[in-house]
């Protein structure tokens, strides 16, 4: 099986995708009073927008003309899901601009029925009411209720401009959505620095961040992430094209992956940007050289947060498990699981154990490989290693533990032995 087959067969998961950017281009283009091109200069993988602005115009002409009653809303929902449903996508939270549908005067839980109704057998469709932060004179008391009393709405999100509004004014919404069992999360570390998330987070009171890409800059707050066991819904060429990072190659996913963070891969707005979900994760192998178990924890990383019934959840779970029957499991799998464990105050074997079972092989051979894996990425060594006792107690992660041991032992590293 090769790299693109294992993505098909993968079972996927799409967590931050907004409806306005994923409306086929065929039908933007028939439904428009503009005159398009058969494809949009957005899609070379060389093109950045000159910056936030530019992008809104360019979503706009993928909605404005479209998006105007609650049967056109069923309409693109079913051509993005019927892509979605190709691509082996199981789950999706999609989310609309309340904004844009009261300018239209349709009622929020009309888009959120019309869009569940679009929904194919076999995807579970997750719809979240995206708010304007750069319009919080918007957000009326009237309109407040109308989204917490909307029985077909699964959760909010705050979006837009980090530069021209913080999470402040949107306190009282999402502390009243979370009593009301609304999934809640936010956009933050797209277009503003690690301050951004942290006002979200403290603020907001979320556990999901929409992007988080500025985290990196700040190693506090990424330990508090892990800590936390937040998830960032990363979107890597959304990241590229908005000029948050510089190229698709430098993209930190990975390495938020190796700090213990829940972090996931998904499109943003795949009309704009031009990569569906399956083409966003094989750019992971061909730039960042992902490996199938890397890419499937993504996915496994999504469905753990997934709002889905967990008999859902375990049999797509333990379809992904027996795709991974065998291979070598990442460092920042293990790491992942044994940060996970931590927090759920479990034994860390508890961890070690889980991954051998899906892989069937020994806890022994899960610690050796991702220790070389370790080793090998801090050049550090040049076979592998493992310790004894590793994971089996204490209260650190795996990758504390190995750097103590690092500490211990860094006049005599060529000496180790895998029974040491």
């Amino acid at each position: 099986m090769n790299i693109a087959e294992f993505i098909q067969v993968l079972p996927k998961a799409e967590l931050h995708l907004h409806l306005e950017g994923a409306a086929p281009w065929a039908m933007v283009r028939a439904r428009s009073d503009d005159t398009l091109p058969d494809a949009p200069i957005w899609w070379d993988d060389d093109f950045k927008f000159d910056d936030f602005l530019q992008f809104t115009e360019a979503i706009a002409l993928c909605y404005r003309h479209i998006l105007t009653s609650s049967k056109a809303y069923q309409q693109v929902a079913r051509a993005v899901f019927q892509r979605l449903a190709a691509q082996n996508v199981r789950y999706v939270e999609i989310s609309f601009a309340i904004g844009w549908a009261v300018i239209q005067d349709i009622c929020v839980n009309d888009v959120a029925a019309a869009i569940k109704r679009a929904a194919p057998s076999g995807l579970t469709v997750c719809v979240i009411g995206g708010i304007s932060r750069e319009r919080p004179d918007w957000l009326t008391d009237d309109l407040k209720e109308a989204v917490l009393s909307a029985p077909d709405l699964d959760g909010i999100d705050l979006h837009g401009d980090e530069t021209l509004g913080g999470p402040a004014p949107f306190v009282d919404i999402f502390a009243r959505a979370r009593q009301a069992g609304l999934l809640t999360k936010a956009h933050a570390g797209e277009l503003a620095g690690p301050q951004s998330i942290k006002d979200t987070l403290e603020l907001l009171g979320v556990n999901r961040i929409e992007h988080g890409t500025t985290a990196m800059e700040d190693e506090a707050l990424l330990a508090r992430l892990a800590a936390e066991g937040a998830t960032l819904d990363m979107c890597p060429w959304s990241n590229v094209k908005l000029r948050v990072v510089d190229n698709i190659g430098s993209h930190p996913i990975r390495r938020f992956l190796q700090q213990g963070i829940r972090v996931t891969a998904n499109t943003d707005d795949p009309t704009v940007f031009g990569y569906s979900l399956s083409e966003e994760l094989l750019s992971l192998v061909k730039h960042l050289h992902f490996t199938p178990a890397e890419l499937a924890q993504l996915q496994i990383n999504a469905f753990r947060v997934a709002k889905m019934s967990n008999t859902k959840r375990d049999k797509i779970l333990s379809e992904t498990d027996a795709l991974l029957v065998g291979k070598k499991p990442t460092f920042q799998e293990v790491n992942l699981m044994t940060t996970i464990a931590i927090q759920a105050e479990e034994p860390l074997v508890t961890a070690l154990e889980t991954i051998a079972k899906r892989r069937q092989i020994t806890i022994e051979d899960v610690t050796k490989e991702a220790l070389w894996q370790y080793l090998k990425e801090k050049m550090l060594a040049s076979k592998p290693y493992s310790f004894a006792g590793i994971g089996h107690s204490g209260k650190k992660n795996l990758s504390t533990q190995v750097e103590d041991i690092l500490t211990q032992n860094a006049n005599r590293r060529e000496g180790w032995s895998l029974n040491e």
